[in-house]
C-alpha cells in the first residue's frame, strides 16, 4: 500500500483522508448540508424519551483533523443567550467502519440507509 503524509502522520491511502471524504459524501447524499465553518448540519425529527412528544433537533457532525464529533443543539439558552452544542458521539477517522449494507458506523451512530 502506498503511504502518504497527512497532518504530520504517515498513513495509508485508505485511512483518514478517504474515510473522512466517504463520510462527507454519505452525509451529503443523506441530506446533510455544509455550514460556514465546514461542519455538516441537519434537522432530525424524533421522539423525546421522557414524554414521547415529537421534536425536531438540530444535529451537527463536526469534522476535525483526525476525528469527527456528533453533536446536538441544546434546547435551553445559556447565560449569554445562545445555545450550546452537546457531544453525543464521535470517533477517530481510522475507526470509522463502512458496512456491507451501505451504511457507515461512527462510534455507536449509523449514517446512510440500509440496502
Amino acid at each position: 500500500m502506498e503511504e502518504i503524509v497527512m497532518f504530520g502522520r504517515r498513513c495509508g491511502k485508505t485511512t483518514m483522508a478517504n474515510k473522512c471524504q466517504e463520510l462527507v459524501d454519505m452525509l451529503k447524499a443523506d441530506g446533510w448540508e455544509l455550514d460556514r465553518f465546514g461542519h455538516m448540519q441537519k434537522q432530525i425529527t424524533g421522539k423525546r424519551r421522557d414524554t414521547g412528544a415529537t421534536v425536531t433537533r438540530q444535529y451537527r457532525v463536526k469534522l476535525q483533523a483526525t476525528s469527527c464529533r456528533i453533536e446536538v443543539k441544546s434546547e435551553q439558552k445559556n447565560f449569554d443567550g445562545g445555545y450550546d452544542w452537546i457531544r453525543v458521539g464521535g470517533d477517530y477517522y481510522t475507526n470509522i467502519v463502512k458496512l456491507d449494507d451501505g451504511r457507515i458506523r461512527v462510534g455507536s451512530y449509523f449514517f446512510g440507509v440500509k440496502k
